[in-house]
């Protein structure tokens, strides 16, 4: 065990003068006077450390903090777990970047639909895979957990896929790795790692997909965004809502109420400020451009509707993109850039055989 201070209190007062302990070996059929146990190396709390020296002896050395090793993972997985969870650390140790990708503005926590699970490829993998003991509470091969968001009148399934310290290397279904995309539908994945720079295409002919292998202690989400067919054209071009990337939810209905699709425009309902709204667009010939939508400026955006319902459409004909408040607040047309790739490469996003669009629609927050 790591030398951290325990409190040994009411832990088998017969052994050893209460300092920690643990059995290293027992069995149910046999008297546990028999079980071997060994003494834990850690100090004990207020005896050989202290926590608070104003309160205790002064010339006691402070106990070692226990320190959570990857900040980032555990509030990414206590978002992910939809349960009441908050803010644990004392002001002066908030990490604001960490508690700003879990939640909005006004401080509602930003999840998704339904509790991230264990996925079955994880399950199988602990059952028959033949490395994971039964008696370890960890997975031998790391953690990979899913869950989803539902858009558009439940009719446009978003998934999430959590993975830790990952050791499964096989290739696999998304129905294996706990996932119900969209029959027929073909979806773009992103990442919380690398956000759109490793987006790719999951074709619903061939839908298989695998995740890197991991060290310990590391983790990354992937996102799966449904890509959907524009019908005012003959192109066969798609496009995607991809989200705010700057959250671990980046399409959270708790930020984005509404996302609807008709063919002709793309609406998405906002409450509260949007750091970068990104969409995704993939042409059937591979030509890959990139726009960046201001909307709206900084100097136009009243304050008064910082946590208003915003709705933003993007015509697909015209490529130009409108917001409005709800409640007949602010309305207006917002600008954007076009930079075709072709020009030098440098946001070239490649998919495989397939090229990707990516649409940054930023929404300067104050």
């Amino acid at each position: 065990m790591e030398n951290y201070c325990r409190n040994p209190i009411g832990l088998f007062p017969i052994y050893h003068n209460s300092k920690p302990m643990c059995f290293y070996w027992g069995d149910r059929d046999v008297d546990m006077s028999l079980w071997q146990w060994e003494e834990c190396d850690i100090p004990v709390c207020e005896t050989n450390c202290t926590r608070y020296q104003d309160l205790a002896n002064e010339t006691m050395p402070y106990c070692d903090e226990l320190v959570e090793p990857n900040p980032d993972r555990m509030a990414a997985v206590s978002v992910l777990m939809t349960g009441g969870v908050g803010i644990g650390d004392d002001v002066e140790n908030m990490d604001v970047d960490v508690i700003h990708r879990t939640c909005r503005e006004d401080g509602r926590i930003l999840s998704v639909d339904a509790p991230a699970k264990a996925a079955p490829i994880q399950i199988l993998k602990m059952a028959f895979g033949g490395e994971h003991k039964v008696t370890d509470p960890n997975s031998a091969y790391g953690e990979v957990w899913s869950t989803h968001v539902w858009h558009d009148r439940g009719s446009l399934y978003y998934g999430v896929l959590f993975y830790s310290e990952n050791k499964i290397n096989d290739s696999a279904t998304p129905e294996e790795f706990g996932l119900s995309l969209n029959v027929g539908t073909d979806y773009l994945t992103s990442s919380y790692s690398s956000g759109m720079a490793d987006a790719s295409v999951l074709s619903a002919a061939s839908s298989n997909l695998s995740l890197p292998l991991q060290d310990d202690l590391t983790f990354d989400i992937m996102y799966f965004s449904p890509l959907l067919t524009a019908n005012v054209n003959a192109s066969g071009e798609k496009v995607a809502f991809v989200g705010d990337l700057s959250k671990y939810v980046p399409f959270s209905r708790g930020r984005f109420s509404d996302v609807t699709f008709d063919g002709e425009t793309l609406s998405v309902t906002s409450v509260g400020n949007v750091a970068a709204l990104t969409f995704a667009f993939v042409s059937a010939d591979g030509n890959v451009e990139e726009l960046t939508v201001t909307c709206p400026g900084e100097e136009e955006w009243s304050p008064d509707v910082r946590l208003e319902t915003v709705t933003y459409e993007l015509d697909l004909t015209s490529r130009s993109v409108s917001f409005f408040a709800a409640g007949g607040g602010e309305e207006g047309s917002c600008t954007y850039t076009i930079e075709d790739s072709d020009s030098d490469g440098a946001n070239e996003h490649k998919v495989g055989k397939i090229m990707s669009l990516l649409l940054l629609f930023a929404y300067i927050s104050r």
